[in-house]
């Protein structure tokens, strides 16, 4: 079976995941086709025990209604950041 399931009304989709700090993090799509601002992060020790840490809302950027494929990237400096596909328009 599933190892994580999103709270009723999510979905998991385009995962990115990385290993840090000796964890492993995932940041996700929760509408289908991005069709919400929201997108969700969750993190585990094992890769089989994940806690859902939070929903990063996108409504706050200049009217952002679709939000979909977060990815993570790490900057020279080693600090984590991510990047998201966002729209105001369908």
């Amino acid at each position: 079976g599933p190892v994580y399931a999103p709270p009723p009304g999510r979905n998991l989709r385009d995962p990115s995941i990385i290993h840090h700090g000796g964890r492993y993090y995932v940041c996700h799509t929760t509408g289908n086709f991005g069709q919400t601002n929201v997108f969700s992060i969750i993190s585990s020790d094992d890769l089989t025990h994940w806690d859902h840490l939070t929903d990063v809302s996108m409504a706050p950027v200049g009217g952002v209604r679709w939000t979909w494929a977060p990815e993570w990237f790490m900057d020279d400096g080693g600090s984590l950041h991510i990047f998201v596909s966002a729209s105001t328009t369908p």
